[in-house]
């Protein structure tokens, strides 16, 4: 078993987790392609794919568990969609409850 974001997951659930939380976010947002690596994320699409609070997520951001991402201007921060991808696709082992 594997820790990914507080929850034991075989690699199999996990890939089945993950891809689920990907059409979901698909769904939500029709005019992201999750195929499509380049570009950038908002919060709100990270928390679909990601599903934490904003303060379980910026916690990990303070603990170096999750990518700090840029400001692009007054109260407008984005990660790279790579990044939120791949930590998506890998083993997270966090000590961040959710």
């Amino acid at each position: 078993m594997q820790m990914v974001l507080g929850m034991n997951k075989t690699d199999k659930e996990h890939i089945e987790f993950v891809n689920k939380q990907i059409e979901k976010a698909a769904k939500t947002f029709p005019d992201l392609d999750p195929n499509d690596t380049l570009g950038f994320f908002r919060i709100h699409h990270i928390l679909v794919i990601l599903p934490m609070s904003k303060s379980t997520w910026y916690a990990g951001i303070q603990s170096g568990a999750f990518p700090k991402g840029a400001c692009i201007g007054n109260n407008i921060r984005v990660w790279l969609k790579l990044d939120i991808l791949t930590l998506a696709n890998s083993t997270c082992k966090c000590n961040i409850k959710v």
